[in-house]
């Protein structure tokens, strides 16, 4: 019961702290969308290192799930003193709104519909566009569970092999991350993004021959980890042109977007696993993400 009540704290916790973050981010750099997608990229990469130390203390402290957790609340603790006595406020205080419960209530009962603005156009035809292309690239990123399925099944993969896979997926992120962060501000958004999404086409069209081909492709496709950067980058801009758009706003909405891929991701791939499997093809899913980068590089052209 404990861990459950832990989880459930940090699954509230971590979305606020990362729209705040990028509350934060759009604020500094929003006039600038190449230098804001260098920066998102330097803190994806700081997140796939933490990601990676983070796996390697739990496989050390596996015994001992009360020491892990410890540990977890001490560097969560670390991190309250960090950004409390490190971060300034971005923006003067004769611009800041003040916090009113009612207000805070209601726009957490609407959260989950706020992302209608962006998909429905009403930040302008520019950031739908945008919206949309982020939902394509980040929907793969959602296989979660039913890809460990497969890799079980499909590729027998023991344990031990899956979790050596998770590294290497997490050293080609990173990777990814760093290149990605020094390239988009020397090719600009348009052309890395295009550059990341045909990347992002290697994984799948190798995990349909083999494992090994996926390995390949993971290899080779390495930066599709950050395909996203530029049009995450992009939609501040283009928002906040549009009509001004409060960032802290504008990051709840994307949050908000990017939560539904979770919830209707994982549906979508289990059904395609299961669906795949039925007729002898449970690379069905790759399929659909093979699909989903084609039609995401023809709307990169727009953007």
């Amino acid at each position: 019961m404990a861990v459950s009540i832990g989880k459930f704290l940090v699954t509230i916790c971590l979305p606020q702290y990362f729209v705040a973050s990028s509350a934060i981010t759009a604020d500094l750099l929003a006039s600038s969308p190449q230098q804001m997608g260098t920066f998102i990229g330097i803190q994806m990469a700081l997140i796939q290192i933490g990601l990676i130390i983070g796996i390697t203390i739990a496989g050390k402290l596996s015994g001992s799930p009360q020491l892990a957790y410890t540990l977890s609340s001490a560097f969560a603790l670390l991190s309250l003193f960090v950004i409390a006595v490190g971060q300034r406020e971005t923006l003067d205080s004769g611009d800041r709104v003040s916090f009113d419960m009612s207000t805070a209530v209601r726009k957490i009962l609407q959260a989950p519909a706020s992302a209608a603005r962006l998909v429905a156009g009403r930040r302008g035809g520019k950031v739908r566009l945008l919206a949309f292309l982020l939902v394509l690239q980040t929907l793969p990123q959602q296989r979660g569970d039913v890809f460990q399925v497969y890799a079980r099944d499909v590729w027998g993969l023991e344990a031990d092999s899956f979790a050596a896979f998770i590294k290497l997926w997490g050293g080609t992120g990173l990777l990814s991350s760093i290149l990605g962060s020094a390239l988009i501000g020397k090719f600009g958004i348009k052309r890395f993004t295009t550059l990341a999404i045909l990347s992002s086409l290697c994984f799948p069209i190798g995990s349909c021959i083999s494992y090994r081909a996926g390995l390949i492709g993971l290899v080779i496709g390495f930066l599709s980890a950050s395909q996203s950067i530029g049009v995450q980058a992009e939609l501040v801009v283009q928002a906040g042109k549009f009509d001004g758009a409060n960032q802290g706003e504008l990051a709840g909405e994307r949050a908000s977007l990017l939560a539904l891929t979770k919830v209707v991701g994982p549906l979508i791939y289990g059904g395609m696993f299961f669906a795949g499997s039925k007729v002898r093809i449970p690379q069905l899913m790759f399929v659909f993400d093979c699909a989903l980068a084609f039609i995401a590089l023809q709307i990169s052209r727009y953007i």
